[in-house]
């Protein structure tokens, strides 16, 4: 069964073990690279990488244009922001954040294991790329799919981008392996009468 994951709810949890992290240690995260060295030009100081982490985070929580993020933060600009999360996506840092948020849900006993999900999502793209492809539920234009894993409370376990005509069986195997996990496709109830009727042939009925 798949649980429907509210994306502000999570950011909130996200956050939260993010925070939890913060007052544990006062050392820099490991997963966020250190600030780059001052322009030799001079120019305004750069955003601190909490601060334009918090602003990040804050537009998905929030649904406001990047535009419209709230000087008061002190997060820096929209644009600034998005550089900021441009630059990390390229670093790898994203992929590292995920890993140490789980590590931290994991640790407050917010990850259920009972069950897990497979499911997928097709999004258009206006540039080609590896992980694109003709989507055939959008009269062939290009897409890429988002397999996403999931533990019993919506939180992503992992995820894994193919073109949209991808199928879901990249991440089977990796469901399988939560205990009580069963793919939503699988359940359905067009699948389980096509179970019903191989089993019935099987014995010749």
């Amino acid at each position: 069964m798949i649980e429907v994951c509210d994306p502000a709810n999570l950011l909130f949890r996200w956050r939260r073990a993010l925070l939890a992290e913060q007052q544990a240690s006062a050392a820099p995260p490991t997963f966020i690279p250190l600030a780059l060295p001052p322009r030799p030009k001079g120019g305004r100081p750069r955003v601190d990488d909490r601060a334009a982490l918090t602003g990040i985070l804050f537009v998905p929580r929030s649904g406001i244009p990047r535009e419209m993020l709230p000087a008061e933060m002190k997060s820096g600009c929209g644009m600034s922001c998005w550089r900021r999360l441009r630059d990390w996506q390229a670093a790898g840092v994203w992929r590292r954040l995920h890993r140490v948020l789980l590590e931290c849900l994991h640790a407050a006993g917010e990850i259920d294991g009972s069950r897990a999900g497979v499911d997928s999502a097709s999004v258009p793209v206006k540039k080609r790329g590896s992980a694109t492809g003709p989507n055939p539920m959008d009269r062939g234009k290009a897409g890429t799919k988002r397999h996403l894993v999931t533990d019993a409370l919506g939180t992503p376990l992992g995820l894994v981008l193919t073109g949209a005509h991808g199928h879901d069986s990249p991440l089977q195997s990796a469901a399988a392996g939560v205990p009580g996990a069963r793919d939503h496709a699988a359940d359905c109830p067009a699948r389980r009468r096509e179970e019903r009727q191989a089993g019935a042939a099987s014995l010749g009925g």
